[in-house]
């Protein structure tokens, strides 16, 4: 179908550069295309408000949705965490958890009046709370929400980082019940990590002061000593009443500190290897300290007052090479055991130099005083007179002399004030295996005398009473204390023949009479002697004697014709106080030399 447009009425298409036409009054305000368009209406502002609240409706209506679903799975993931959280059980914690190597370095800060012992420990420690709680990753996988569980669960443990641990004192006791020490720690704070590495790399150095009590029950702790050694390890039970864990560090607040719980009453057992001492073996009982400890000096001086005590002694370190200790000046008392249960007798308060540990062997320094004797050891009175036996020999009397050498590393002075021997005479020189251990002083006043008699013993000599004696120093040889001459003047004292030895006697007096060398008495016994050592304390601050007793002594004398003939028993006793006296001034004269030539060496 065609349709026919007049030409008139088709406007005209202007083409190539002409000039435009100029505007008239017949040119429209607008183009030709203009006509045809329709201009909208701009829409009403209620309409625009409608559609704002929808999609803000829309939109908060979704996030509301999404933050109660994503609440929910964290509620239920905080809730699953928490429940295995909750019923983890102190052992879970001790023996899955904890982590503990060391201790790397012990240093003794203090040592209170009470007994306490305040120590620095710095050890490595670190708690896998992955394991606890069960979100370490499995090796071979456990399926997506688990594996995904479990990866939030580790990110917690991160975030969370720490927690901060007080806790009441720890006792430690023996598998028998004995209290062995209390420790008192102070808080610390304890690093968390989850899929830790197999190697100790993880764990974090802390640093600790710890206050350890040890009991004063010593029977308690020898024994706990004697049942480690037997075993091979030390085995002890530790308890502590309350602990309290806080999410973050000791002074840190943050949200951290939600994390809250407490544990009590919580018990567990400790097994310590005991390592080995070089030389020592650990079948078998326990060694004995002598077998430990190698005294390598020992002094003992009188001083204004006092008696000085110093020491070196070294004893096997048990510990790693890897352990270190510092430990400054430690005080503590030396005692003798008392029979039964009486208590122990303090002797001396020493104290070590300021030590460390050292391989193989510890070296330690020690240097004190010895303590005021309690009023028990006290000196007593002289004891009362001893009747002579009617049917004693006639008595005789004399000199006596004796050299009385102390220990090396005694360097004291003394004086012997008074003596009181008891003595058996032998024919001949005292047998090895001879032994007469006489009662104590304060016994019956007729001690009696060993049975069976001793192998050629014939006579017995006891003063009865104290002998008055004089002393004083004489030059000591190498390897020797100080050293002291002695002298007692014997006033009528018998000799008593043994009953059934008369024939021993004999053949005593025989070689003398007749025997061109005399004869050898034997001489075996023990001796009382009240001695005044210089410096000693007693009760009171004042000096005074001193009584021991049980001193014991064996020797030999040759006695010739002349002196038994000359005076009998009284030959014996001067034949014996020429070779004293002569010993003595042995000593005295080489003492003189030794004089002189420091004189000439300080002169020169």
């Amino acid at each position: 179908m065609n349709s026919t447009i007049p030409v008139e009425d088709v406007p005209p298409v202007d083409k190539g550069k002409r000039r435009a036409q100029d505007p008239t009054e017949r040119t429209p305000l607008l183009g030709a295309h203009s006509s045809s368009s329709v201009l909208d209406d701009p829409p009403a502002p209620a309409v625009v408000r409608r559609r704002l609240l929808s999609k803000l409706a829309r939109i908060f209506l979704v996030s509301l949705i999404v933050s109660v679903l994503a609440a929910g799975v964290l509620g239920l993931l905080a809730w699953s965490y928490a429940s295995r959280a909750s019923h983890v059980s102190a052992d879970d914690i001790l023996n899955n958890g904890l982590v503990f190597e060391g201790p790397d370095r012990v240093d003794v800060l203090n040592i209170t009046w009470s007994g306490g012992i305040w120590v620095n420990v710095e050890a490595r420690v670190g708690f896998d709370a992955g394991s606890v709680i069960g979100v370490n990753a499995s090796p071979d996988g456990d399926g997506l929400f688990r594996d995904v569980w479990k990866a939030l669960g580790r990110w917690g443990v991160r975030r969370l980082d720490r927690v901060s641990v007080n806790m009441t004192a720890i006792s430690l006791t023996s598998q028998s019940g004995a209290v062995l020490a209390t420790i008192e720690p102070t808080p610390v704070v304890v690093p968390l990590t989850a899929n830790p590495p197999s190697d100790s790399s993880w764990l974090t150095h802390i640093s600790t002061p710890l206050l350890i009590r040890p009991t004063s029950n010593t029977s308690a702790l020898i024994q706990f000593v004697r049942e480690a050694w037997r075993d091979g390890s030390a085995a002890v039970k530790a308890d502590v009443g309350h602990v309290d864990v806080r999410g973050g560090a000791l002074s840190e607040s943050s949200w951290r500190n939600i994390l809250h719980s407490e544990l009590s009453n919580i018990r567990t057992a400790l097994r310590i290897q005991i390592p080995p001492i070089p030389g020592i073996p650990h079948t078998g009982p326990a060694p004995s300290l002598s077998k430990l400890i190698t005294l390598r000096s020992f002094n003992v001086r009188s001083a204004f007052g006092s008696l000085d005590l110093t020491a070196c002694a070294t004893l096997p370190d048990p510990a790693p090479t890897t352990f270190n200790l510092t430990s400054p000046s430690l005080p503590f008392i030396i005692s003798l055991p008392s029979p039964g249960d009486a208590d122990p007798l303090p002797i001396a308060s020493v104290a070590t130099a300021p030590f460390t540990l050292t391989h193989p062997n510890i070296t330690l320094d020690i240097a004190g005083t010895v303590l005021p004797l309690p009023a028990p050891a006290a000196p007593s009175s002289p004891p009362s007179s001893r009747a002579t036996s009617p049917a004693s020999p006639t008595p005789s009397s004399g000199t006596v002399y004796a050299r009385v050498v102390l220990p090396r590393g005694m360097h004291v002075g003394l004086h012997v004030a008074r003596v009181l021997p008891d003595v058996l005479v032998f024919d001949g020189p005292v047998p090895d295996d001879a032994v007469y251990v006489p009662v104590a002083a304060g016994d019956p006043t007729s001690p009696p005398l060993p049975d069976p008699l001793p192998e050629r013993a014939f006579g017995h000599i006891r003063p009865a009473d104290w002998l008055a004696s004089l002393s004083g120093p004489v030059p000591s040889e190498d390897g020797e204390g100080a050293a002291f001459a002695v002298t007692a003047k014997i006033v009528d004292v018998p000799l008593e023949v043994l009953p059934g030895r008369q024939k021993e006697f004999s053949n005593f007096v025989s070689k003398v009479i007749f025997g061109s060398d005399g004869a050898v008495a034997g001489l075996l016994g023990t001796a009382s002697v009240a001695v005044e050592v210089f410096g000693l304390p007693f009760p009171g601050g004042d000096g005074g004697e001193m009584e021991l007793n049980g001193l014991p002594f064996r020797g030999s004398v040759p006695v010739g014709k002349k002196g038994l003939l000359g005076a009998g028993v009284g030959g014996v006793v001067e034949h014996t106080r020429d070779e004293l006296r002569r010993l003595r001034d042995r000593f005295l004269h080489r003492g003189k030399e030794s004089e002189r030539e420091r004189t000439g060496a300080v002169e020169g």
